[in-house]
């Protein structure tokens, strides 16, 4: 399958890119990709929550008085959660929120999402070998651009309504992002040795 290219201003050039039937014309797979989304964004999750429990505070390894004869309470230990700087019962302990998802099921999911993009004509090739900012800088879109190139990731990093992600960064979850995805033509080959990697 071949497919217009467009130019850094988004106009449409006489250049086509060669694309992997197999990679670019996946049927939807909701499920799937719901699932990839999920794992991407349960990852984001930090697991800052923590308080430390009767076991794990300073102090405390006194018993502050004698068991009887007080007419006090009987206490073991400062560090029971009864007392003012003790520990914290069934206390959060950082809990970790990460998912697992496995390599191939991850790039299912982005030729799902890649290939729906493409048909809903959203999606487009770009050449940005003479990159012109203001196209992008004066659209009130918003865009997600993927590249391989530092320059174009020096060049975008700073704008407002574009993402950059690199070609071995793209996933899923950020190919659904933006108005647009542009894709730099020097990414396919990169993009299409992810798949073919699991392919063979």
């Amino acid at each position: 399958m071949e497919v217009k290219i467009y130019d850094t201003k988004l106009k449409e050039t006489d250049k086509t890119v060669k694309l992997n039937d197999s990679i670019w014309t996946k049927p939807m797979n909701a499920d799937l990709v719901s699932q990839a989304v999920l794992v991407y964004q349960s990852n984001l999750r930090q697991a800052t929550a923590s308080a430390k429990g009767k076991g794990e505070v300073s102090g405390g390894g006194k018993k502050p008085w004698k068991q009887k004869g007080t007419g006090r309470a009987r206490h073991g230990s400062t560090r029971s959660p009864l007392w003012v700087g003790g520990g914290v019962t069934f206390s959060p302990s950082g809990r970790t929120w990460t998912k697992r998802m496995n390599r191939k099921m991850k790039l299912a999911a982005l030729g799902c999402v890649l290939s729906a993009r493409l048909k809903g004509e959203d999606l487009m090739f770009v050449d940005t070998t003479n990159l012109d900012r203001s196209e992008l800088t004066n659209s009130r879109e918003t865009y997600v651009v993927v590249t391989s190139s530092n320059e174009v990731v020096l060049a975008l990093r700073n704008l407002a309504n574009v993402t950059v992600v690199r070609d071995s960064e793209l996933n899923a979850y950020n190919s659904m992002q933006g108005k647009r995805l542009l894709i730099d033509t020097d990414s396919v080959e990169g993009i299409e040795a992810r798949f073919n990697r699991i392919l063979k």
